[in-house]
């Protein structure tokens, strides 16, 4: 949704490089999402004050409030995704580009790409060959061929989102979804 409305909003008029804009506004849109999500992490239930023997002092335990931990995770994250990517050779260039403008193309993006990862057969020959199966995908749902080659590399990022232990991005796409599109663009 971020990259969605970095395209959307950028104005080359401004002098500056696109995918420094990019950059912040993905970044202050994960930063939003990271707040929002821990609005009640300050609340302390009662049965935490009950005293158990087996004390550890050396992580904080799930659920804690730990900024530092979050961004190290948000940045091994993003460096995650961005190997992937350069395994299918999609540079976050050719993602800008092929990002689809309209809240139903990228709803049709998103279900496709869903279908792509829930299937192991679909999965496996994106994986092998790098690219959509678009034979076996038509097999499976009514689309236009044209329209998955239109939109192939952002399927396929949505498919690598959807497959990787990746819980910071998913959750865009997910709000995309539950939204109908509706993301303020």
């Amino acid at each position: 949704m971020a990259f969605n409305e970095a395209i959307d909003k950028f104005d080359p008029r401004h002098n500056r490089a696109f995918l420094s804009f990019a950059g912040d506004v993905i970044k202050m849109r994960i930063i939003d999402y990271c707040r929002k999500n821990k609005a009640g992490v300050n609340c302390v239930p009662f049965s935490s004050f009950e005293c158990s023997e087996e004390l550890s002092f050396d992580r904080p335990q799930a659920g804690s409030f730990d900024p530092v931990g979050e961004r190290v995770e948000r940045e091994s994250d993003m460096n995650s995704f961005l190997a992937q990517l350069k395994e299918f050779k999609i540079s976050l260039d050719d993602l800008v580009k092929n990002t689809p403008k309209h809240r139903d193309s990228r709803l049709l993006s998103i279900k496709i790409a869903r279908i792509i990862a829930g299937d192991p057969v679909l999965l496996s020959g994106l994986h092998k060959k790098k690219v959509i199966p678009l034979k076996k995908l038509l097999e499976k749902i009514e689309v236009n061929p044209k329209t998955v080659e239109r939109h192939r590399i952002y399927i396929i990022t949505i498919c690598l989102l959807f497959t990787g232990n990746l819980e910071n991005l998913k959750g865009y796409i997910e709000q995309t979804e539950e939204r109908g599109g509706n993301d303020g663009l």
